[in-house]
């Protein structure tokens, strides 16, 4: 998945240095680390707000799949080939399944609906990285702030 994120970077590169534009450094965080600051610290890839809200669609996903026996949400996701349909269809479950597990991201929650609000038409393919991405990556934020709290 940082492999796939340096390309994206790589070619937003290319694209900018033929308009004699640099692109924005990438901010290092040694401290501790989550699905906002990963998007602070990305500014050029999240340049659409939907593909801010797959992001964290996909941490929160992420988040149910710990308490959830034998993933039976993932099985609902279309293997992973996200749209709008999909992300109005099961976003609400999402939520109503976190609920049932007694778990509950405010800020991530409502951060997600406001940027699924703004309609910046992002593709398929788009949609489906960007979630992807927060569903493999909410699992390293997790394991780097717990190091850091020992």
């Amino acid at each position: 998945m940082k492999q796939a994120l340096a390309n994206l970077y790589f070619l937003e590169l290319l694209k900018t240095s033929q308009k004699n534009n640099i692109m924005p450094e990438v901010i290092q965080q040694t401290e501790k680390q989550d699905a906002f600051g990963f998007i602070e610290a990305h500014p050029t890839y999240f340049s659409k707000s939907y593909l801010k809200g797959s992001f964290l669609f996909g941490c929160l996903t992420a988040r149910l799949l710990y308490n959830q026996p034998g993933n039976a949400f993932m099985k609902e996701l279309n293997g992973l080939n996200i749209d709008k349909e999909l992300v109005t269809k099961k976003f609400p479950k999402l939520i109503s399944k976190l609920r049932q597990f007694g778990k509950e991201f405010p800020e991530l929650e409502s951060a997600a609906q406001r940027y699924f609000a703004i309609n910046d038409n992002p593709t398929k393919d788009e949609i489906s990285f960007a979630f992807t991405m927060g569903l493999v990556l909410q699992k390293d934020f997790d394991k780097k702030n717990k190091a850091l709290n020992n």
